[in-house]
């Protein structure tokens, strides 16, 4: 075996200790060279260097079967941290995590109603800037949720205006030489969402976005399956057989024309809100309190888009034999009458219980599943730490 053989070899080993115990927590030494098939000198070796660069420290023990009690492997939270953007049309959000997921600090910023792209990049250098005082960590990896897909080879956003705007810069000046990673909103909450314990043996999930429009992502064994199959289409623009309602494309009854906040808006014209942070978040609070106050629009216009939630949460599941779907945006501050009826009309449509779940993490899903992308790219080669 190359010397350069050997140290690729050693440095995947560092990566698949360090993927066991950042996903599944603590685990004693014999634990892992048990599960990964390594040797009790080449695990030792390996957890040494780990210790050494500063990731992982021993913390706690448990029973051995014999002699012993047998000390437990942590990741160490005291030095590195990952950094998650989250990036709407409304907010910057920005969210420090050490590397045992605990939150360390994080910052917001408000987006204008039409920003410019240079407007974007200011928010989020002075946003990061107001963040990184607060912080001690050295920052090892960073992840961006942004309101496009691929948006690392240019953002196109209707609302916005944009039109392949590139963001590389901007991602470059906040991250300087450190890795970063670029995901959609759905698929930062997809990611996140993955790998909560009530998705536990859940191989097969997907995530529903839903805001200015209806976006979508694919995990599979709780990683993002970036090639999404290509008969889904645009999830945005899926027939519901709804068909009284034209579509921005042109067509009826696309997914679009029901569940885009700007539908559920058109529905109650009085109930509005102030510009400003999280301004489409408050709008559905505010719909979903004059419906529990007796407002006939707001109630039938809840009913609308969980109608239009269910058939698509239906398409979806019975196109790719989907385990779980979960729900983002907007639809979470609608109420408990919302997600029960949207329950009850996917039951009724599979013949089964209905498939989505909810998982604690609210509109935070986002935000975590980018601080996930850093702390993983982040520690994509564990020895950039020992040359940095």
């Amino acid at each position: 075996m190359t010397a350069q053989r050997a140290t690729d070899l050693r440095r995947q080993n560092l990566v698949r200790v360090l993927d066991v115990i950042l996903r599944e927590g603590a685990h004693s030494r014999a634990a892992l060279a048990e599960r990964l098939g390594l040797s009790r000198a080449a695990l030792t070796a390996i957890v040494g260097d780990l210790i050494t660069l500063g990731v992982l420290r021993e913390g706690g023990s448990e029973p051995s079967q014999g002699g012993r009690p047998l000390t437990l492997l942590v990741a160490d939270p005291d030095r590195y941290a990952a950094l998650g953007v989250d990036v709407r049309i409304d907010r910057i959000q920005l969210l420090a995590v050490g590397l045992d997921g605990a939150e360390l600090t994080r910052a917001s910023s408000s987006v204008p109603a039409h920003p410019t792209p240079r407007e974007i990049t200011e928010s989020l250098g002075d946003t990061f800037a107001t963040l990184r005082s607060s912080l001690d960590h050295e920052l090892l990896g960073y992840g961006f949720a942004m309101p496009a897909r691929r948006a690392d080879l240019g953002i196109t956003h209707e609302i916005w205006g944009w039109e392949r705007v590139p963001m590389g810069d901007a991602f470059r000046r906040i991250a300087g030489e450190s890795p970063y990673g670029v995901l959609d909103l759905a698929e930062a909450s997809c990611l996140a969402n993955s790998r909560q314990p009530q998705l536990s043996g859940m191989s097969r999930m997907a995530h529903l976005q839903i805001g200015a429009g209806a976006t979508m992502a694919l995990a599979v064994e709780g990683r993002i399956d970036l090639d999404l199959p290509p008969r889904w289409g645009d999830v945005g623009h899926i027939p519901l057989g709804l068909n009284d309602r034209r579509c921005s494309c042109g067509r009826d009854g696309c997914s679009n024309a029901y569940l885009s906040i700007e539908a559920l808006s058109s529905r109650v014209p009085h109930v509005s809100v102030e510009e400003g942070p999280n301004r489409i978040s408050r709008l559905a609070m505010a719909i979903e309190r004059a419906a529990r106050a007796g407002d006939v629009d707001a109630r039938h216009g809840i009913e609308e888009v969980a109608l239009a939630t269910s058939r698509l949460v239906v398409v979806l599941v019975e196109l790719n034999g989907l385990q779980a779907v979960t729900i983002g945006g907007y639809p979470l501050f609608l109420g408990e009458d919302y997600s029960r009826l949207v329950d009850q009309l996917v039951e009724a449509r599979l013949g089964y219980p209905s498939p989505v779940r909810h998982t604690g993490l609210g509109d935070d899903a986002a935000l975590i599943g980018a601080s996930l992308v850093g702390r993983e790219i982040g520690l994509s080669d564990p020895y950039r730490l020992r040359r940095g």
